[in-house]
């Protein structure tokens, strides 16, 4: 749920419980092409963030931005976007991850900030 900002639309599958609702899947239905990210801001050209959550949306050759508020400083380099087989969908300008070689779909990455650049450290299916 951390995933999601207003502005998306989303599918929810469940069942009410009580006075409570029973998650069973979530599917974002709009943007289709967005991505997260949570780090520096410096490294997506918003260095008036130390640290910052940032979600892109692709719209034909260009990304914006959807929404954008401050993170903990601290918190390691999060990235969970979708790798069409080639490339990252909807990276915010700046970002640069490497091709994980991963089957295509949505994916997760962590990183660490050093010398003022993210260092890869993992990537794999997400969820």
């Amino acid at each position: 749920m951390t995933l999601l900002v207003p502005g998306m639309v989303v599918e929810v599958e469940g069942s009410w419980e009580g006075m409570g609702f029973r998650l069973r899947e979530l599917r974002i239905v709009a943007p289709a092409r967005f991505s997260y990210y949570r780090g520096p801001g410096a490294v997506v050209g918003q260095g008036g963030y130390r640290a910052l959550e940032l979600w892109t949306v692709e719209e034909g050759n260009s990304v914006r931005t959807l929404a954008l508020r401050t993170a903990p400083e601290g918190a390691g380099v999060y990235l969970v976007a979708y790798w069409d087989g080639q490339r990252f969908l909807a990276l915010p300008p700046g970002l640069r991850p490497p091709a994980p070689g991963l089957a295509p779909g949505w994916v997760e990455g962590t990183g660490v900030y050093r010398d003022g650049r993210v260092v890869w450290v993992r990537f794999r299916p997400f969820p």
